[in-house]
């Protein structure tokens, strides 16, 4: 989760203004390229329309032109014999609960990119729980696999903020936590970038257009004409197999697309049931307070409980 920082000076993009690096924590140079394909679901929104409506109309435009795909292929990564890493631990509560390096910084479906200042262990915020670390990696190797064939970039997800070596908040050591206080210590949240489409890699950056009028809103204002639903709703899926999942937030604007591509993939069977009746996806649609309607327009919220 990220807090809004008004003061930070930012480039121009397509979508507006861009967090820095700092801020937002990945947002170097592409390392992969777009392997081709075509955006999956282009939404049936204008990205300026700004009505509930019109976004419940996007997500339905998804189930209706990309539901054959999103449920074809059941069984998943399994049914086409590929090797990922083990999603559970099943050492100790210390073990598992251990704030750990995370290690290797790319592997099957994921890259953790480093900030400039992050030239050694003793300075990353890449430090996560073994547990939730070891989801993430079989999260990301599943959907590297069972969606290889899928339109989209087909790039790596990109990981985002963790906490830091102490298990603190991210910029803390520097005197600037980037985060609310109570988020991303101890290794408990990780932030994440969406899988996208109509770009070169899945890097965090905004998947909507979020700047009306010269100002920032950090938050969507109309459609997430840059999310690849469907592997990020197989990614939210695969996560929740485990019941230590508390929730992952998202962007109000991107959550009905999401919810109606993890619709399609649980009818499919490409989700298990038990996960599906444990997806809570959190977001806000207007700010209650509850830290989840600012900054998720370039990524998704892990939180373990």
């Amino acid at each position: 989760m990220s807090v809004r920082n008004p003061s930070v000076s930012q480039p121009a993009s397509l979508f507006g203004p861009v967090g820095s690096r700092r801020w937002q924590k990945r947002n170097g140079a592409p390392r992969h390229r777009a392997t081709g394909g075509t955006p999956p679901c282009p939404g049936s929104c204008i990205v300026t329309y700004r009505t509930s409506a019109c976004l419940a109309a996007a997500a339905a435009a998804l189930i209706a032109t990309c539901g054959w795909w999103l449920a074809r292929d059941r069984g998943g990564a399994a049914a086409v014999g590929c090797a990922l890493p083990p999603r559970d631990c099943t050492g100790s509560p210390a073990i598992c609960g251990a704030l750990v390096l995370f290690t290797p910084s790319r592997g099957p479906g994921y890259e953790d990119d480093p900030l400039d200042d992050e030239v050694a262990p003793q300075d990353s915020t890449s430090y996560l729980r073994r547990d939730l670390a070891m989801l993430v990696r079989h999260a990301a190797a599943r959907v590297a696999c069972a969606a290889r064939t899928w339109p989209g970039n087909g790039g790596p997800v990109v990981l985002g903020d963790m906490s830091d070596r102490t298990g603190a908040i991210p910029g803390t050591a520097r005197g600037s936590p980037r985060h609310p206080p109570g988020t991303h210590t101890q290794g408990r949240d990780i932030d994440v970038g969406y899988y996208q489409t109509g770009t070169a890699d899945n890097r965090l950056r905004p998947i909507c257009a979020h700047v009306a009028d010269g100002v920032d809103h950090h938050h969507c204002l109309g459609a997430p004409a840059r999310l690849d639903a469907a592997r990020t709703a197989l990614f939210i899926g695969m996560l929740f197999e485990s019941p230590h999942v508390r929730a992952v937030g998202v962007d109000g604007a991107a959550a009905p697309a999401l919810e109606a591509a993890l619709g399609a993939l649980c009818r499919g069977g490409r989700v298990t049931p038990e996960a599906c009746a444990r997806v809570r996806l959190a977001r806000e649609t207007e700010d209650r307070g509850r830290g989840w309607f600012y900054s998720h327009h370039t990524h998704l919220h892990v939180s373990w409980r």
